[in-house]
């Protein structure tokens, strides 16, 4: 389930929110996913739920088609290649065409790998570092700013913050 927040910038800011049609079943329930605009649509990454009883992290990755504007379909999308299983990431468009993954955990293992996905190619591919890079950590931020990603915060485990 998800929500559309219809945001108003007349002479005082209000808000109003919905609850779209969704023509087509999605991923299931889940918390510390990734829900990012690029290139003028919706994925999903990843998070962590319940299947079949048991928690667990994901690493399936959908598609909101909104198009239509009367109702939103789901598209799981499948590749050769794909991320480990995480939640608490961070995911961000690093341009119209790729997506970029970074961090997060599965169970009690972080990471601090980055993985970009290709809207072209329709593929992931991990990106090799240059230089130092962050520790591992999960429930970071993230934000593009120009040409970079600055990533901010987060926990590397042992009760350490960073």
């Amino acid at each position: 389930m998800f929500w559309v927040a219809h945001v108003s910038r007349s002479h005082r800011m209000s808000i109003a929110w919905e609850e779209p049609v969704v023509a087509a079943s999605g991923p299931c329930p889940r918390s510390g996913h990734t829900f990012t605009a690029c290139g003028g649509r919706f994925f999903l990454f990843g998070g962590i739920g319940r299947l079949e009883g048991k928690a667990q992290s994901f690493n399936d990755f959908y598609e909101l088609d909104s198009s239509s504007g009367d109702e939103y379909k789901w598209r799981q999308i499948t590749s050769s290649t794909v991320p480990p299983r995480r939640a608490r990431h961070c995911a961000v468009a690093v341009d119209d065409r790729h997506l970029l993954v970074f961090g997060g955990l599965d169970k009690r293992s972080r990471y601090n790998d980055a993985w970009i996905y290709s809207l072209d190619d329709k593929e992931w591919s991990q990106l090799n570092f240059e230089g130092p890079c962050p520790e591992p950590r999960a429930h970071f931020t993230a934000t593009k700013f120009g040409s970079r990603v600055l990533v901010f915060g987060g926990y590397g485990g042992n009760g350490q913050v960073s």
